[in-house]
């Protein structure tokens, strides 16, 4: 387990970094960057199987169901390794400010 310092400043890292992520992706997508490039999330699942004993009791008893929105913005996922090929993307094309 890390410091509690250590822990707040990998969050803050992470955080700066989906910050820069957020930024690139949306002006290379205004910039005319095309998405199919960019390698959406899928949805995740943890596939462990079912639940036995307690813990299958335990769930049906909470029964959370949360549906998902009909509308939801696809997310991307952006290598780090990428930053730099979409920055020089967002360079060449010159956009307006």
């Amino acid at each position: 387990m890390l410091p509690s310092s250590l822990f707040s400043i990998y969050q803050q890292y992470k955080e700066d970094t989906d910050s820069v992520a957020s930024w690139l992706a949306s002006t290379v997508k205004a910039c005319g960057y095309p998405s199919d490039l960019l390698t959406p999330t899928g949805i995740q699942t943890k596939g462990t199987g079912r639940l036995k004993g307690k813990a299958r009791r335990d769930a049906k008893k909470q029964n959370t169901y949360v549906p998902t929105p009909l509308h939801t913005i696809p997310k991307y996922v952006i290598a780090v390794k990428d930053f730099i090929p979409l920055a020089e993307f967002i360079f060449a094309s010159k956009p307006l400010i």
